[in-house]
């Protein structure tokens, strides 16, 4: 079978079939870890925008949620690293702004 390695098709096969996945095998588990710890009251106004050399970025819609969420982060991060079972969060950014629209 032909590889085409930056393709949303080859990323999702290499996901489902445990390929050798263009995607860093900790995105799916930093996914899952943050699903469990963000506070149910302040999902609809936080999205995760990834996670780059330690740093998980978080894009949130309006101010007060990113207030809440710096006084929560360094709680978050400690609740993800002990999910994931090693120091994968180190630092927590937040910004504000509009969220990514999805075509359908």
């Amino acid at each position: 079978m032909k590889k085409d390695p930056f393709t949303l098709k080859s990323i999702v096969r290499e996901l489902w079939t445990g390929g050798n996945s263009v995607i860093d095998p900790s995105i799916p588990a930093v996914i899952e870890a943050w699903s469990r710890v963000v506070p149910e009251s302040l999902r609809p106004g936080v999205c995760l925008e990834g996670i780059r050399e330690g740093t998980l970025y978080l894009l949130v819609s309006n101010p007060v949620v990113g207030q809440q969420l710096q006084f929560l982060k360094e709680s978050i991060r400690e609740k993800m690293n002990s999910i994931l079972g090693e120091p994968v969060v180190k630092n927590i950014r937040i910004k504000s702004g509009s969220f990514p629209t999805m075509g359908l």
